[in-house]
């Protein structure tokens, strides 16, 4: 059901932080590729939310590097995870996917906690993530770490059959200008511009503008499948280290697209006539963070405001929603690494729309969390 129509590509780049392996020794860029010290150098914060060596964590954990993204040519956050092993990624239409671990997939998937840059893009209304309105610019990732299994005593709600932290590179890796442009295959056409400028040093940023628009692929008998779509998104990020010990970061974006879907025109059985139907979707957010390096220990506080509006034929809704984050890592009479941490998050959603009512069509939750984990060392640097 994949529409080809001729690939044509045009990649004009000023300046970009691409780097990686020879690639004699690394055609793919996967972690296949990579040898016994690469690999044990590679570093994964999702797991304790510190840096750990890939080798010593205690968890089902894959990274998905820069290197592997740039040499796959995809371009799409789903797409990139299907080369995940023991990850189950189905395309349900051209703007729908569903993503699973240990055996646990469907289409509203609320025991997936996905993350960008540490802020959670799960939906309440949807129970799950709509990937087609939670987007980033390709070239900005540096790495996509995966924890296949329970994650939710450090990653909290949802976090129960895996974790997906999509990490984007700092501002100061993205200096320059960079331009991209695509046609072919899944995508009518699509483009990105970046700029980035700063002193290297203390304050860097960036800002960047996105498109694109999808086919709808073909139905079985030849006809269109009604599901393409199209979206335009902005945003940027600074950071500023204010001192040897300061560091702020601060990033937003918003964005505006739509994506058509056919839908049953009622929810009784059997199911009655499929309508063409035009998802609309706006929304945006703005996201803040300061970490403290201190002798002993650091600190590291986060918030986040997320705005999110969808309207469709079966609803129309919004969703708001407000998180802090504190957590502090420190190490205890040689033996014990400890970190801990709490959390506050706000989440307000109202609905409309018939069939069927909505009882009650607003609803405000409050989510309180706190953890605790300690690394004991039993033998020194054993």
């Amino acid at each position: 059901m994949t529409r080809l129509n001729g690939v044509a590509a045009l990649l004009l780049a000023a300046a970009s932080g691409v780097c990686g392996e020879d690639p004699a020794n690394n055609p793919d860029g996967s972690l296949s590729g990579l040898s016994l010290e690469e690999l044990t150098n590679l570093t994964v914060s999702s797991v304790s939310r510190r840096e750990q060596q890939l080798s010593r964590v205690a968890a089902a954990a894959y990274i998905i590097t820069e290197e592997e993204i740039r040499r796959s040519g995809l371009t799409s956050i789903p797409a990139l995870l299907r080369r995940v092993p023991g990850l189950t990624v189905a395309r349900l239409d051209a703007n729908k996917w569903v993503v699973g671990s240990r055996g646990f997939n469907g289409r509203f998937n609320n025991k997936m906690l996905v993350l960008i840059d540490g802020r959670s893009v799960y939906n309440n209304e949807y129970s799950g993530v709509y990937w087609d309105q939670n987007d980033v610019m390709i070239e900005d990732v540096e790495r996509i770490e995966v924890i296949r299994g329970p994650g939710a005593t450090m990653g909290g709600a949802n976090a129960v059959n895996g974790v997906i932290n999509i990490i984007t590179k700092k501002a100061k890796a993205t200096r320059g200008g960079l331009m991209t442009a695509r046609a072919g295959g899944d995508e009518r056409g699509a483009g990105a511009l970046r700029y980035g400028a700063g002193d290297g040093e203390r304050l860097n940023y960036r800002g960047y503008v996105k498109y694109f628009d999808r086919w709808s692929l073909l139905a079985a008998d030849g006809s269109s499948a009604n599901d393409g779509g199209r979206a335009l998104r902005a945003g940027g990020r600074l950071d500023w280290q204010s001192g040897p010990r300061d560091l702020f970061s601060f990033s937003g974006d918003g964005y505006r697209g739509r994506s058509s879907q056919s839908v049953n025109e009622t929810f009784q059985t059997p199911l009655a006539t499929m309508i063409n139907d035009t998802a609309r979707f706006s929304g945006g957010f703005a996201m803040g963070r300061w970490e403290r390096t201190l002798k002993a220990s650091d600190i590291a506080i986060q918030t986040y405001y997320n705005d999110e509006r969808r309207s469709e034929w079966v609803a129309s809704g919004v969703m708001r929603t407000l998180d802090f984050d504190f957590q502090q890592h420190f190490n205890w009479k040689d033996r014990h690494d400890v970190i801990w941490g709490a959390g506050y998050r706000w989440m307000h959603d109202r609905l409309s729309g018939s069939p069927p009512p909505f009882d009650p069509s607003s609803r405000t939750d409050h989510l309180f969390s706190a953890f605790l984990q300690d690394d004991i060392s039993l033998a020194p640097d054993r």
